[in-house]
């Protein structure tokens, strides 16, 4: 008898952590998670971080250093509209570059421009005029410097965590993950990496505040509490 009830216990707890597993299995996000979080994201060699990545050089058509990165301006999937930058380099100040239209080229620790230096101080003027049209539209434009600290928080309200970093492709071309800090109750201290275009974003003051809906919230606690 006790060994029936000791096999139909065990049978017992075998389905569930199948029902379990099979739970994950079937949520796409846990997979995503997953496949994002298989390498620790700070060590990730697909991966720069977004402090590395802003203190790129700015370069013209042929490779001479022509000033230094300040900010990058994505959209919410992650892609460049702009660059802030400081053409010091050529004597020349501050400006917002649009990525798009100046068709800038991307590599590792650098960022270049189809033109030569003598070029970039003829269209100057041009490119402050249109400074306010480098970045896109406003309300999709996210600022890298001010996401970092952002909190992330689900819809129902529950604030589960912090931005600490964003990390970009190896070439610096786009913003692939946010690199969240989770407290969240008894989880303390874990970090994991999501996917940057699986949130939200929405202006709050200077920065931003990030939202996830309610069942990937759940899903991220999960996952940081496995």
């Amino acid at each position: 008898m006790k060994t029936l009830l000791t096999y139909i216990l065990s049978a017992a707890i075998g389905i569930t952590f199948t029902a379990g597993a099979s739970a994950q299995g079937l949520d796409p996000y846990y997979e995503t998670l997953a496949q994002y979080n298989r390498i620790a994201p700070k060590q990730n060699p697909q991966w720069e971080s977004a402090s590395s990545t802003i203190k790129s050089s700015i370069q013209d058509s042929k490779n001479k250093v022509v000033g230094d990165l300040n900010n990058i301006i994505v959209s919410d999937n992650g892609s460049i509209q702009a660059l802030e930058v400081n053409l010091n380099r050529i004597q020349l100040g501050s400006a917002s570059l649009n990525y798009r239209e100046l068709q800038i080229k991307s590599s590792a620790r650098s960022y270049a421009l189809n033109m030569d230096d003598s070029r970039i101080k003829d269209v100057y003027p041009e490119i402050l005029a249109s400074i306010d049209t480098a970045a896109g539209d406003s309300a999709s434009s996210i600022s890298i410097k001010n996401l970092i600290g952002s909190y992330i928080r689900a819809d129902d309200g529950r604030r589960i965590g912090k931005v600490s970093e964003i990390m970009f492709t190896d070439r610096g071309d786009a913003a692939a993950a946010l690199v969240v800090d989770v407290n969240y109750k008894t989880i303390r201290g874990e970090t994991i990496a999501l996917p940057f275009s699986s949130v939200e974003y929405l202006p709050k003051g200077n920065g931003f505040e990030v939202l996830l809906a309610d069942q990937q919230a759940d899903t991220v606690l999960e996952f940081a509490d496995r």
